[in-house]
């Protein structure tokens, strides 16, 4: 029995073959660099793209495009509303329960925060320089635009509204807390400009180009360390963090596996879904990875070393670099293919799968379908299916499996 969960891949908005920075609908979009992406609550999709922060709306069958803050292509350092706005490159972006958003303005050193009032939206700079052109870059911790940072490229909001940066090029991780109406900034793991892969408390942990982060709802983070190919969790102990390798090493590969005998390529973004299941951006390999709570690795879709922009189920998906990635309620996975000049939409896949365990026959489907009844029936013309099957079936783990099954053709059916 196969231990992969095949995600089905559509492209939802842009095109591989008209990069641009039209506004519009499914195909007629076109993006010019979707990096960062993120949802809020209603299940809008917010992408950085070039210079801009841009919304994918699902309206009916359709998504629309539109970009509400800033102009792509156009770099500057302005805080203020809807296109008098500039960043410089920004790419991560988080969103926090109360549906304001947070953005890593990478080359301008800074984190900006986003916010609606009435039809316009807002941006005003909480952490680093204030706005300014070629914006310093820096590691001092401090209040408000007294603090630097250096290339940060992405970052994460906790259930308290603490934010959690990667800050790239210092090789640190922050925390930005909340302080009345201030943001207090604190290195919480790393040291400044010295790279390495040594897990350990605070400042004695080492990270490769920390890359992007996600908060569980435990408060642990785990962080995608691109130059490690690995996956790195921080738990809190007290007033510390301690820093372990939760998957991969760094041997770079695409092999499944549990824990650290799994491999990556250069792991770009990380999401959480419901049940804590972590997706990672395989950047390297052009791949969609799946962490199990236990940390079992598998890969749900795309080919590694394959690139493209096809759209399919499993390893029939290609991508061209991924990179932002971000769930909704419903456990879709979307996300934001770099070189595709897209963003695609992944959904678990109806699949049944038939085994062996020893001499009894396995059927199995993912966990995830667990609005799915299975059916039998001994003959397949003129078929007489079963009701859904409610005796003989077991949990093993990320599969629903009936052992021993009967012979016949099985069927999953969506009530």
């Amino acid at each position: 029995m196969a231990l992969a969960q095949p995600y089905t891949v559509t492209t939802i908005a842009g095109s591989a073959i008209n990069p641009g920075t039209v506004d519009g609908t499914n195909s007629a979009a076109a993006f010019t660099a979707p990096a960062g992406l993120a949802l809020d609550s209603s299940g809008t999709v917010f992408v950085t793209d070039g210079d801009s922060l841009r919304t994918v709306t699902n309206v009916g069958t359709n998504w629309v495009v539109q970009t509400v803050l800033g102009i792509i292509n156009i770099h500057g350092f302005v805080d203020g509303t809807n296109s008098v706005v500039r960043f410089n490159d920004p790419w991560g972006v988080a969103a926090d329960a109360a549906g304001n958003l947070y953005v890593a303005d990478t080359k301008n050193n800074a984190i900006r925060k986003v916010f609606r009032a009435g039809t316009n939206w807002m941006v005003t700079t909480i952490a680093g320089p204030a706005p300014q052109f070629n914006a310093p870059s820096g590691s001092a911790d401090g209040t408000n635009n007294s603090a630097r940072f250096n290339r940060p490229i992405s970052l994460a909001v906790d259930s308290a509204t603490n934010i959690y940066v990667a800050d790239t090029s210092n090789q640190t991780v922050r925390a930005i807390s909340p302080l009345g109406t201030n943001w207090v900034v604190t290195t919480i793991a790393g040291s400044v400009g010295s790279a390495g892969s040594a897990d350990g408390t605070n400042s004695n942990a080492r990270f490769s180009l920390p890359n992007a982060l996600v908060a569980d709802p435990s408060g642990n983070l785990f962080v995608a360390d691109f130059g490690n190919n690995c996956i790195r969790k921080m738990s809190r102990s007290g007033t510390n963090w301690i820093v372990t390798t939760f998957a991969g090493s760094t041997n770079a590969g695409s092999a499944d596996g549990m824990g650290t005998n799994a491999r990556f390529n250069a792991p770009q973004y990380v999401a959480l879904d419901s049940t804590e299941h972590l997706f990672v951006a395989d950047f390297g390999n052009s791949t969609i990875r799946r962490i199990s709570p236990a940390g079992l690795v598998t890969t749900v879709a795309g080919m590694p070393g394959v690139s493209g922009s096809s759209d399919g189920t499993g390893s029939a998906a290609h991508f061209g670099q991924p990179y932002g990635i971000g769930l909704n309620s419903s456990g879709t996975v979307f996300l934001a293919d770099f070189s595709g000049y897209a963003v695609r939409q992944a959904q678990l896949a109806p699949i049944l799968q038939i085994g062996r365990n020893g001499h009894q026959v396995v059927v199995s489907w993912p966990l995830g379908l667990t609005n799915y009844g299975l059916r039998v029936t001994p003959q397949f013309n003129p078929p007489a299916w079963s009701g859904d099957i409610s005796t003989g079936i077991a949990l093993m783990g990320d599969w629903w499996t009936l052992t021993n099954a009967s012979p016949g053709f099985y069927r999953l059916r969506h009530p």
